[in-house]
């Protein structure tokens, strides 16, 4: 086509050409349809936030790209004429579908083989709102592996928990109780039995969770619970941070449930003036999209943390 184009005075009037630009039309119309049908549906996931963003955006670029260059051959399906050629580049309308392909529980593909696919979904939506809430990546919460293990095994206690591939016992502390509320209602609605006992049997996990039989003496106090004991001394964020060797950041997830719970007043993190401006933000917070909207929206000396509380603050309210 190059040659032929380059070989000619007047494209439209040259009838070898046109003949070549219609059956080039007839051919690559509907190998780019084709690529772009797969959009719809990539079928491709990653538990990386960061590098789902990145792709998301290539993605992005690439479904328009591809878009925009099927809608100015079709224009062609008759053979090339300028002008309509330059009219279908102006009339270009990108349809409204958004590439994402952060695993969650919107678009997850785990649901089929399951036994109890709809429990799978609870632990996905529950997953997909601790990440949301703590800010956290995937990985540190429950992975797709983790998950199906839950929905697959059906742990009851805090002790088989433990056995589920990714649950330490950090982790069962921070969130155990969240997930087996649901298994146990699930199982309970479902009138069955866990099925702990199908689990293979791995390495003994040498962890010692807290339950209700633990004795006072075998207590010690969370590591949340130690900072805000420093910060109700009057120290700030950077002595504590100085004082436990913690970045300020995993301080500031410590402090946040105090403020939910009304312990640490809002007024002593986050000053008046930046909470208004959070407050209005915050009327367009949707918890599938987290806090980057937000974030995006105001002023930069407007921390991830400023928010956090505000948000802590809010939902106490």
């Amino acid at each position: 086509l190059s040659t032929l184009i380059d070989s000619c005075n007047n494209p439209e009037a040259d009838v070898n050409l046109q003949t070549r630009i219609k059956q080039a039309v007839s051919y690559f119309y509907t190998e780019i349809d084709a690529v772009l049908i797969m959009f719809k549906n990539i079928p491709a996931f990653t538990e990386s936030k960061e590098a789902a963003d990145e792709l998301n955006s290539e993605l992005q670029q690439l479904f328009e790209n591809l878009f925009s260059k099927n809608a100015l051959i079709y224009s062609c399906n008759q053979g090339f004429v300028l002008n309509h050629f330059l009219n279908a580049k102006l009339k270009i309308v990108y349809p409204n579908i958004k590439i994402n392909v952060y695993e969650n529980a919107r678009n997850s593909t785990t649901l089929s083989g399951l036994d109890h696919p709809a429990l799978y979904k609870q632990l996905l939506f529950l997953r997909d709102e601790i990440c949301n809430e703590e800010q956290k990546p995937i990985y540190m919460v429950a992975n797709a592996k983790a998950l199906k293990e839950l929905a697959e095994f059906l742990p009851t206690t805090p002790d088989q928990l433990l056995k589920i591939s990714g649950f330490g016992e950090a982790r069962v502390k921070d969130f155990g109780n969240q997930f087996l509320a649901i298994i146990k209602d699930y199982i309970s609605e479902n009138n069955i039995t866990s099925n702990m006992d199908a689990l293979p049997t791995k390495k003994a996990k040498k962890a010692k969770i807290e339950t209700s039989f633990t004795t006072e003496a075998d207590k010690k106090p969370a590591s949340k619970e130690q900072t805000f004991e420093l910060f109700k001394q009057g120290l700030s964020l950077q002595e504590i941070a100085m004082v436990r060797k913690f970045a300020i950041s995993t301080l500031e997830g410590h402090l946040a449930p105090y403020v939910a719970s009304g312990e640490i007043p809002i007024d002593k993190l986050v000053s008046q003036e930046k909470q208004t401006k959070i407050l209005a933000a915050l009327q367009n917070f949707k918890k599938e999209s987290g806090l980057n909207p937000i974030k995006s929206s105001l002023p930069s000396d407007i921390s991830f943390a400023d928010i956090r509380f505000v948000l802590a603050h809010k939902n106490k309210e």
